[in-house]
Order: structure tokens, then C-alpha cells, then sequence
């Protein structure tokens, strides 16, 4: 948290949040790649850069949701962000392990986590309030 908080001073709030998804896409890509080379070093690198990411987000986004949607509704989407955050992370960790059940492979579990940061990311490309969040 506190480097992206850093960053968030330095490159910017939005560069530092599409930085923070991209280190944690890196993050999945060693985990992924531990089933085809096991390493200290990957493993490593997983744990530095998904772990390091983990949670890092949430104060940025939240500063963003607050300064881009002012007014009495501000408190209603910061409670729909929080909420979408948790059932997001429980579903997502049920399904992974349906998937894997489903198939008898980590792969289709790797790629929908890959699939959940890249839907996670794509809002800071799309919405207009959103591209122009740097401050």
C-alpha cells in the first residue's frame, strides 16, 4: 500500500492503478508458470508481486470513487464498490475451485484469473471520469 501510494504521487492515481493490475497480472503469469517450472524464484515473484498488490488498490479506488461521484450517492457507491469487492473475492475463489474440480486443471482457474484482473483494469480505459482521474 504504500508503494502504490508513493506512485500515486508520483506517475499519478490512474497510472499507479493500471501499474498495480499489471504487477499483478505479472504476479499470476509466475504463478501460472510454476506448474511448468517449479522455482523459489517464481514463487517468489508470485507472492512479491500478487501479494505485494493485494489490497493495495482499494484506498486509490476509493479516493476516486469519492472525488468522481460527489453528492449524497457518494456513500451508496463507495458501499456498492466495497461489496463488489468482497462477493467478487468469495464467487471468485468458489468458482476457481469449481473450475478446478470441474476439470482436474489449474489452467482454466489461471485464466479466469487473469480474466477477473483484465475486467477489473478495463473501466480505467473506458470511462471518461475515470481516464481523467490523476489527481
Amino acid at each position: 500500500m504504500i508503494i502504490v501510494g508513493w506512485l500515486d504521487g508520483l506517475i499519478g492515481r490512474r497510472r499507479s492503478i493500471i501499474l498495480s493490475y499489471a504487477i499483478s497480472l505479472v504476479g499470476i503469469g509466475a504463478l501460472w508458470l510454476l506448474a511448468y517450472a517449479p522455482s523459489i524464484w517464481m514463487l517468489g515473484m508470485f507472492i512479491v508481486c500478487f501479494g505485494g498488490m493485494l489490497g493495495s488498490r482499494g484506498p486509490l479506488i476509493s479516493t476516486i470513487a469519492l472525488r468522481t461521484f460527489r453528492g449524497p450517492q457518494s456513500t451508496t457507491i463507495f458501499g456498492m464498490i466495497t461489496m463488489g469487492s468482497g462477493v467478487g473475492s468469495a464467487l471468485g475463489a468458489w468458482l476457481g475451485g469449481f473450475l478446478h474440480d470441474l476439470t482436474g486443471s489449474y489452467e482454466p482457474v489461471m485464466a479466469f484469473a487473469v480474466l477477473g484482473v483484465a475486467c477489473a483494469v478495463v473501466p480505467f480505459f473506458t470511462i471518461t471520469a475515470l481516464r481523467s482521474s490523476e489527481g
